[in-house]
C-alpha cells in the first residue's frame, strides 16, 4: 500500500471531484488555490478525476433561473458559463512507492483534447481524458443564452415603462 499525494492545479471555474477505487478523496484547496488530498493506492488502483455541471442535470433550467436571480440578473455572474465543459479522467495506477501526482486542468478547445495533464513518478495507464462536450450541454447553453438576452429585453422594457409613466 502506497501513500500517495493529489494536486489538482488550474482548477477555477471548475469543480473537480476525485476518487480512488470508487472511495471519494477528500480535496482541499492550498493557499495557492490549488486543490490537494491524500489517499492509499495498490497495484491497479483507479483513480478518477470528474467534474459535473448543474446543466447536465434533470432540473437545469431551474438552477440557471435560480442563478440568474441571485446573481442579480446576471450582473454579479462568477463565469460559470465560460467552462461548462464536464472532465472525464480515468488512470490506473501502478504505484511502487510514496509519490505526489499533479494533475493540471487544460483549457484547450475542439473535440478529442485532452482534459488533464499528469505528471508523476508513478507508472500509470491513462484509459480516459477527455471533455464530455455533448450535444445536449451545447443546445442548453444556447437556450440559456437566448432566455437571458430575453430577460434582459423584458427587464429593460418594464423599467422604460416605469420612467415613463412618472413623465
Amino acid at each position: 500500500m502506497s501513500r500517495i499525494k493529489l494536486s489538482i492545479k488550474g482548477a477555477a471555474g471548475v469543480s473537480p471531484l476525485a476518487t480512488i477505487d470508487d472511495q471519494k478523496v477528500k480535496l482541499r484547496k492550498n493557499s495557492f488555490g490549488n486543490l490537494e488530498g491524500n489517499f492509499e493506492a495498490t497495484e491497479g488502483s483507479v483513480l478518477k478525476i470528474y467534474t459535473w455541471e448543474i446543466i447536465s442535470s434533470p432540473l437545469w433550467l431551474l438552477w440557471e433561473f435560480v442563478f440568474f436571480v441571485v446573481s442579480v440578473f446576471g450582473i454579479f455572474d462568477w463565469g460559470r458559463g465560460k467552462y461548462l465543459r464536464e472532465i472525464a479522467f480515468e488512470v490506473v495506477l501502478h504505484p511502487r512507492g510514496d509519490d505526489t501526482i499533479v494533475a493540471t486542468v487544460l483549457r484547450e478547445k475542439g473535440e478529442g483534447s485532452p482534459a488533464l495533464g499528469l505528471s508523476c513518478a508513478t507508472e500509470t495507464e491513462i484509459r480516459e481524458n477527455e471533455y464530455v462536450n455533448t450535444a445536449k450541454l451545447k443546445k442548453r447553453r444556447k437556450i440559456v443564452n437566448w432566455l437571458r438576452f430575453v430577460a434582459w429585453l423584458c427587464i429593460i422594457g418594464c423599467a422604460i415603462a416605469i420612467i415613463a409613466n412618472f413623465f
